[in-house]
């Protein structure tokens, strides 16, 4: 038994309005981006890093052996250390120093993001070593370094910033560097990037953010055929200006 022709004339309509609602639907998904900032932060931050030794090599105590490699220990001007009077166990150190830098962070949801960064740091680095295998060891020669590094990372914010008043966070990052020297050549090296730290709320659209890292460099020097793995320990402390990026259709409060 066949449907009544009005029931038959209604079905069509009812299946013909839902093939056009599911039509739209699948039109506006499909022009929904994949990826999608939801916010962007900017951060300007400043702090303290710390030294490292790239260079250190023993006494010879032995008055039979002659070291023929010594007038290749250079100072920090290109030139023989020899000529101010180091003759043993030369050692070379990046000091501690000051950072100040710029970032900025692209949220693709409420707590994962990428990061692009840049900072510059003022340090000295120190040459000392011994006149003879039993004097005191002094310095013969200092100057100052001017690294300039930038990176990329991601970054991961740990839990809800409504229910945290002191959010956690974690971040990782690879980059390049630039070692800048007074007088003698530039070194240049890749960097990896761990860091973490908390940020809280100062104002609706500013937060405060403490932060510890650690940065990973190789360093190639001029005396031995030696890179030295750098592990340099960093403190930071900075201001986040954040800003909340409207999407159509969507109340969004900006409290993340």
């Amino acid at each position: 038994m066949g449907l009544p022709l009005w029931a038959t004339f209604l079905f069509l309509i009812v299946v013909g309005l839902s093939s056009k609602a599911l039509a739209q639907e699948s039109e506006e998904e499909e022009s929904e981006p994949l990826f999608q900032v939801q916010r962007i932060d900017i951060r300007v931050f400043g702090g303290v890093s710390g030294g490292e030794q790239y260079l250190k090599l023993p006494a010879i105590t032995d008055p039979l052996t002659n070291d023929t490699a010594k007038d290749q220990i250079l100072d920090f001007s290109g030139n023989p250390a020899i000529d101010s009077g180091l003759a043993q166990a030369p050692e070379k150190d990046l000091e501690s120093g000051y950072f100040g830098g710029v970032d900025a962070a692209f949220y693709l949801s409420e707590a994962f993001g990428f990061f692009l960064s840049g900072s510059l740091t003022r340090a000295n680095a120190v040459l000392t070593g011994q006149t003879d295998p039993f004097a005191p060891r002094r310095e013969f020669d200092r100057t100052n370094v001017t690294t300039l590094s930038t990176r990329v990372g991601v970054i991961y914010q740990i839990g809800k910033a409504r229910k945290l008043p002191i959010r956690p966070y974690v971040s990782l990052a690879f980059g390049g560097l630039l070692n800048r020297f007074d007088n003698v050549d530039d070194i240049t090296a890749l960097s990896f990037d761990l860091g973490g730290g908390v940020s809280f709320a100062l104002t609706e659209t500013l937060r405060g953010q403490i932060g510890t890292g650690i940065q990973f460099y190789s360093w190639k020097t001029d005396e031995v055929a030696l890179d030295k793995t750098m592990i340099i320990p960093q403190a930071s402390a900075g201001i986040v200006w954040r800003y909340t990026v409207p999407t159509f259709g969507s109340d969004n409060d900006g409290d993340s």
